[in-house]
């Protein structure tokens, strides 16, 4: 499957190309796999697939997301948040890191629309350094799925979103759900767990 393939046939497909399947010719990225959010997202964001945006995602663990983003956003700067022991833990791979450093000494992806960051994203001084005068058109966060640094992050991240945009918090565990409805009164929740049992929200 080529890259026109791809891109004309959706985010769907992007998954099958990502996934554990027979085809599948890297890591997986769960988002499709073992939860429920690729239909989900398709829908969102389709109508900005040919746009030139900015999206941002936190917690990114091998990279794979950021991959398939940058395929399904082809005209976009994607850029991905973890800490700096996980891109140890968790080489890269799937994003294919050179061995070059932009300003801020973070891996340079040989994707050239992909830019990754080693920041510990409660590091709120080293974030408003890195990030300052950024703004982004789809922020995703797939970070640790704990409520307070679910919140933490929407502090630091949420007035960076353009307007209009779309913020998204991945894995919100059922009973936080009413104090991730106070952060904003246009919070909508997608509740998905019926179809595999996860905390799809």
């Amino acid at each position: 499957m080529n890259l026109k393939q791809i891109h004309d046939e959706g985010l769907k497909k992007l998954e099958l190309v990502y996934g554990k399947g027979k085809n599948s010719t890297k890591r997986y990225t769960d988002k499709g796999i073992s939860h429920t959010y690729i239909d989900v997202y398709d829908k969102l964001f389709s109508r900005l697939r040919d746009k030139e945006i900015s999206l941002m995602e936190i917690g990114i663990r091998y990279g794979t997301c950021l991959d398939m983003w940058s395929k399904y956003f082809p005209k976009s700067e994607i850029h991905g948040i973890d800490k700096p022991e996980k891109l140890i833990e968790y080489p890269m791979k799937d994003v294919g890191l050179s061995d070059k450093c932009d300003e801020y000494g973070f891996p340079i992806p040989n994707n050239e629309n992909v830019h990754v960051y080693g920041i510990n994203v409660e590091d709120e001084e080293k974030v408003n350094e890195v990030f300052e005068g950024q703004e982004f058109d789809i922020i995703i966060d797939d970070a640790s799925h704990v409520i307070t640094l679910q919140k933490t992050i929407y502090n630091l991240f949420f007035h960076r979103l353009k307007t209009p945009g779309i913020y998204v918090i991945e894995d919100i565990k059922y009973p936080n759900v009413e104090n991730i409805k106070k952060l904003n009164k246009n919070i909508e929740i997608i509740d998905m767990r019926d179809l595999n049992g996860k905390q799809d929200n």
